[in-house]
């Protein structure tokens, strides 16, 4: 179900982490080139930090037994579309909450796991923190709708539009 994503993924930490060790150090000097890599590199580490948190989300669904659909797109940020009918308000609590125990993860990460002294290692954190920002303005409203409201938050409408115009033009 997830493999080709789960592949493309473990590729693209293991190639990030590669680049880390080999071009962080660069990110101490004060210079151009200290700059790039700085910055390229905590880049990557900022989008290894996104997967990682998509990945907690999927952990949490694949463990409620939700209903997901897999991203069709192997170029997809997003690794799945949430089912807002056939799934309860627990299972979407338990999706949501291991995405965020994912982000907690990664901030635990970039402040206790990066060196300090490099530039990279600060533009990782700042990316950190950005995905905190980011989970509690786009997600948190979600959860609260998910607890609060009748139903879940229809996560698949652009889904379920598009299997209505295949079913019209099918």
């Amino acid at each position: 179900m997830f493999f080709k994503l789960a592949a493309r993924d473990i590729a693209f930490f293991a190639v990030v982490y590669l680049l880390w060790q080999w071009l962080a150090p660069l990110s101490a000097e004060e210079s151009l080139l200290g700059d790039f890599t700085g910055v390229a590199l905590g880049g990557l580490v900022a989008l290894s930090f996104h997967l990682a948190h998509e990945w907690g989300h999927v952990a949490g669904g694949l463990l409620s037994r939700s209903q997901m659909t897999v991203a069709p797109d192997m170029q997809a940020l997003s690794l799945m579309t949430y089912h807002s009918t056939g799934n309860s308000k627990a299972q979407f609590m338990l999706m949501s909450v291991l995405g965020f125990a994912a982000t907690g993860l990664v901030v635990w990460f970039s402040y206790t796991q990066l060196p300090d002294g490099l530039f990279a290692s600060r533009i990782a954190r700042g990316f950190s923190l950005v995905q905190v920002f980011l989970a509690v303005v786009l997600e948190l409203p979600l959860v609260a709708w998910a607890l609060f409201g009748k139903s879940l938050p229809p996560l698949d409408k652009k889904l379920r539009r598009r299997e209505e115009d295949q079913t019209v033009s099918g």
